[in-house]
């Protein structure tokens, strides 16, 4: 793997926030690759695919290590949602997630468009398929580009080729481009204003996932606090990310690249006019429309429910 870590003398920089939950990291040993298996997979809109000669473990420790040894990036969250997964009674193919990267790039985009926010930082999925065929996938710049009116920055051409250095140095494969690499202006994404100030609506967020005994809160993203750490200005910009396995393994064993969108996550953001707004990605389009999930309609009714409820409670007078 030697000539892999070769690609990453090179300074990447990506978009995303200041780690919030993350346990310390081992320096892990690259392994030579053994050949992979050649395998079909499922064309989801704006995510782009590698086949690893790894496992799904070592792939994941593969960037884990590959991040950490990089002293622009930072490991922002490890999500095992396999293993989250076994620890509710449910059975799932192996499947992790890492999230990652520097806000010196993301900011930029959020200047732009503080609604990026739900899709920063970066972040690769790593799982095995039931033939055995272990994929790593993100999301293209395309994919960002289009859903948040961002063609033309210049930072979205530094990001793609770091995203396709780091997924191939960690699985020896090739990065395919996904077909169609976009989606729609705001495709997906919910959005409702508030009354209150951004601390106030944040807050009352907060609280009502926090007081709902079926959601864990994972991690929470300032993103205009590590804008400012990295000496850059962000209007108020804050994610929370937030889910219950036994809600989320039903999708991803449905269909495992659904894992790239879960845990579920909000995004509260006041703009240059002082508005404020929570954002959040529709369940039903991102299991209907992105993941060509079927069958699940009482559960995406419900978590749809859920949502918007808190988003309700959150923005209510």
């Amino acid at each position: 793997m030697l000539k892999y870590l070769s690609l990453f003398v090179i300074v990447f920089l990506f978009s995303c926030s200041e780690l919030t939950e993350n346990a310390n990291t081992s320096e892990t040993e690259l392994a030579v690759p053994s050949s992979a298996a050649t395998s079909s997979y499922s064309a989801v809109p704006g995510l782009t695919t590698t086949e690893s000669h790894f496992s799904v473990d070592q792939s994941f420790d593969n960037l884990d290590a590959i991040v950490t040894g990089n002293p622009n990036l930072r490991v922002i969250l490890r999500i095992d949602h396999s293993g989250n997964a076994a620890a509710n009674g449910l059975d799932l193919r192996p499947t992790k997630l890492l999230v990652f990267g520097n806000p010196n790039l993301g900011t930029p985009l959020m200047q732009r468009n503080q609604f990026a926010g739900l899709d920063l930082p970066q972040k690769v999925l790593f799982y095995e398929q039931e033939d055995g065929t272990v994929l790593a996938r993100y999301n293209s710049v395309e994919y960002l580009a289009s859903r948040h009116a961002l063609h033309g920055a210049p930072q979205l051409d530094i990001i793609r080729g770091a995203l396709k250095g780091l997924t191939e140095g960690a699985t020896g494969g090739e990065v395919e481009e996904a077909h169609p690499n976009y989606v729609a202006f705001r495709e997906g994404i919910e959005k409702r204003s508030s009354p209150y100030s951004f601390e106030e609506t944040y807050s009352r967020l907060r609280a009502a996932i926090d007081e709902n005994p079926n959601l864990r809160i994972v991690t929470e993203i300032d993103h205009a606090a590590n804008a400012a750490n990295a000496g850059l200005d962000l209007h108020p910009t804050r994610l929370i990310v937030f889910g219950n396995p036994l809600v989320g393994t039903p999708f991803m064993q449905a269909t495992q690249s659904i894992g790239i969108d879960l845990p579920q996550k909000m995004l509260v953001v006041e703009d240059e006019h002082g508005r404020v707004y929570i954002a959040f990605n529709s369940i039903g389009w991102l299991a209907r429309q992105r993941h060509s999930i079927t069958g699940e309609d009482g559960r995406v009714a419900a978590v749809t429910g859920v949502l918007r409820g808190l988003a309700a409670t959150a923005t209510s007078k």
